[in-house]
């Protein structure tokens, strides 16, 4: 709606605006000066002996910034210090998503973009770190997690399937039954016959990476989150006490994700196996996921179906994809990647330091999408030139992207493939120059038949 505004009015609104950025900027130093407590409490609080162990990166360096505000919060070995934006703003890398880790200082290290978590609390936050921290620090080869091959497909299947969501909620609901009841041994057959149940009838789903690593991520998160809660809210609650009262089966219904379902399932069979067998932890490191060997300690016993679940999870997909077909970007996609005319860049996840693209931070993909062999749907990276928030949003034929792991410039290697746009490219001395309304370039080698470019590592 358009008003007249006075010059008197502009003031006050100026003078409003600028409190109003005072207060924010306060209110994130606050934020991050308690997030700082929060990690240096742990560092007392916990042991560096357990192979899991928070200490592994409780001193290493985190770096928050706000473009918007213009500050800029260090902390370092567990100490605060606010910098001089203007001085380093130069220097700092581009962070287009929540979170990433860059180059600061001569250090990789984590840095949190305070402009796209204004809504996250000190906990929020804090479980942000600890979460994305186990994945940087604690999953790596040097410390003996095995890096075997697995899918690494995030985000909605589509169309999608009920039966999956099915069991997998089958199996939260046996490990829940576990945790509260003490049918112990009834829950964990229970639980090994969804599970084997399952991974037999969905080996596509069982062969995604996001249960063991996720999983053991959320898992890590939620011990030491409820270290800090119970100190700040002064209560003596266990880590399914503390999960419990943050989540519910209704997160599973309402997201109907497999990576939504790794979180959950992923938190409870941790703290089930912490009661079982001390060593899970080795297992995971090694390869299994701590669904995988704790369904393997029990034998499955068959058990009925639920009907009305099965329903009820048919329908809220139904109405998901009525979602999705009625925005119609399906059929765009699909009419454009059918046409032999349609020029394709292809980019191997592992050849992510592409130019004028950063790794977005974004793993909810749109819908994952049988066509045309093997390629699936999943906006993975995002040009340096645009925010990832608007590369989601303003969905044109030239911005939909795909993954896809049966493709001529590197065999059986999950790869970004992106549908050029007609006549606004060109391939010179190994340099293909896109001009879109983003543009970009990329170092690729050219297919015999020039309708697939494969992009090289710069």
């Amino acid at each position: 709606m358009k008003t007249s505004i006075t010059l008197m009015t502009c003031l006050l609104l100026l003078t409003a605006l600028l409190s109003s950025c005072a207060t924010l900027s306060t209110h994130n130093e606050s934020t991050v000066q308690k997030v700082a407590d929060h990690l240096t409490f742990l560092k007392k609080k916990t042991s560096k002996d357990s192979l899991w162990s928070p200490h592994l990166f409780l001193d290493k360096s985190i770096l928050f910034l706000s473009e918007k505000n213009q500050v800029l919060y260090l902390i370092k070995k567990g100490s605060f210090e606010e910098l001089d934006y203007k001085a380093f703003k130069s220097k700092l890398p581009h962070v287009f998503s929540s979170f990433d880790f860059k180059d600061f200082q001569a250090e990789k290290i984590l840095i949190i973009n305070l402009d796209k978590n204004q809504t996250l609390s000190v906990e929020e936050l804090t479980a942000l770190i600890l979460h994305e921290s186990f994945h940087f620090y604690i999953q790596t080869k040097e410390l003996g997690w095995e890096m075997h091959q697995s899918t690494q497909l995030r985000g909605d299947l589509y169309p999608l399937q009920s039966i999956p969501r099915y069991f997998r909620i089958e199996m939260y609901r046996s490990l829940m039954r576990y945790l509260e009841t003490d049918q112990k041994k009834q829950s964990l057959e229970s639980f090994s016959y969804w599970y084997q149940k399952w991974k037999h009838s969905f080996p596509e789903e069982f062969q995604n990476y996001t249960d063991r690593v996720e999983g053991s991520a959320e898992y890590f998160s939620n011990q030491y989150l409820t270290i800090l809660n119970n100190k700040v809210s002064a209560k003596t609650q266990s880590p399914f006490e503390y999960h419990k009262s943050q989540h519910s089966e209704s997160d599973l219904k309402t997201e109907l994700s497999l990576t939504v379902e790794s979180y959950r399932l992923g938190v409870l069979s941790g703290i089930i196996l912490d009661s079982i067998n001390k060593s899970w932890k080795d297992k995971v490191n090694k390869g299994q996921s701590s669904l995988e060997y704790l369904a393997s300690l029990y034998q499955p016993k068959k058990q009925p179906t639920n009907n009305t679940l099965q329903k009820e999870l048919l329908h809220i997909s139904i109405q998901k994809m009525q979602k999705l077909d009625k925005e119609g970007v399906l059929d765009q996609v699909i009419k454009k990647l059918s046409q032999t005319q349609t020029k394709l860049l292809v980019i191997p996840m592992k050849n992510i330091n592409v130019s004028g693209f950063t790794t977005s931070g974004i793993y909810r993909s749109f819908f994952n999408f049988k066509i045309l062999k093997d390629l699936q749907f999943a906006p993975l990276l995002t040009p340096l030139t645009v925010s990832s928030k608007d590369w989601l949003i303003k969905i044109d034929k030239g911005k939909v992207w795909v993954t896809a792991s049966q493709h001529p410039c590197r065999p059986n290697a999950l790869a970004t493939v992106i549908p050029l746009p007609n006549n606004k490219f060109h391939f010179a001395n190994g340099i293909l120059h896109v001009q879109n309304s983003h543009p970009y370039k990329v170092k690729a080698y050219g297919l015999k038949d020039r309708r697939i470019f494969c992009a090289q590592n710069q």
